[in-house]
């Protein structure tokens, strides 16, 4: 039967001369594959570039895990994402991060809709060089991961280990302390925007790749990563 979805493109590779296989996340089935005959136009449109919008139309039968594409269109014509140098080195950055963390075929409509609601206004919005860090921090809390307790002068350490705040040093080297936890914490509210300075960013991101690796233990050794931090120097 056909089926008709809205999509995330998480990754497309050649399966043959004229047949690509999409990797795509749907909030109805999780990540999904597809087999899709790309024609001359699309190829030109720019419509399979790293975290396309997309709306599927494709057959679906039981029991097999890859459907093959009827019709595929842009549900959301990106106009700077793809173009600009930054917003593009922060999509490939972030492409990378949920192609690791989101392999299962799991329906999660809420966590679909954050994805595509902040890719729209991460590419209609003025550059913020902080929105990775959001991004990052709101995807682990919808992956169960949030700091436990709260950041304050009696409990100013978070050990990102143990994935709460303390009020010492843990003995490991897994911690962020004082104004960072105190970053840190607020990047998973809906809070004011954060006054970050450039080595505070790198501190930040480098605690929340630290915090995903030890929740998520396929989240680790991002390419892209090197890339983001030059970009951001």
């Amino acid at each position: 039967m056909l089926q008709r979805t809205e999509g995330i493109l998480l990754h497309h590779f050649p399966y043959s001369d004229h047949t690509s296989i999409l990797k795509v996340y749907t909030p109805e089935g999780g990540v999904q594959s597809f087999f899709y005959r790309i024609g001359k136009k699309h190829r030109r449109s720019g419509l399979l570039q790293p975290l396309s919008i997309l709306e599927i139309v494709s057959w679906k039968e039981e029991k097999k895990e890859m459907h093959q594409v009827k019709e595929l269109s842009s549900a959301h014509l990106f106009s700077s994402i793809g173009s600009d140098l930054l917003r593009n080195t922060v999509v490939i950055f972030l492409n990378e991060i949920l192609l690791k963390m989101l392999r299962e075929a799991v329906p999660y409509s809420e966590q679909f809709f954050f994805i595509k609601e902040w890719l729209v206004h991460f590419d209609r919005e003025d550059f913020d060089p902080d929105a990775h860090l959001y991004f990052i921090a709101h995807l682990l809390a919808y992956q169960g991961f949030y700091p436990g307790g709260e950041y304050s002068d009696s409990t100013p350490v978070f050990d990102l280990q143990e994935g709460i705040f303390t009020d010492t040093r843990p003995r490991h080297p897994r911690y962020v302390e004082h104004k960072v936890a105190a970053h840190f914490s607020a990047l998973f509210t809906e809070g004011e925007h954060l006054e970050i300075d450039r080595l505070e960013r790198k501190i930040l991101l480098n605690a929340l790749m630290e915090f995903m690796a030890v929740h998520i233990p396929d989240c680790t050794h991002f390419k892209s990563l090197p890339v983001l931090e030059e970009i951001f120097r």
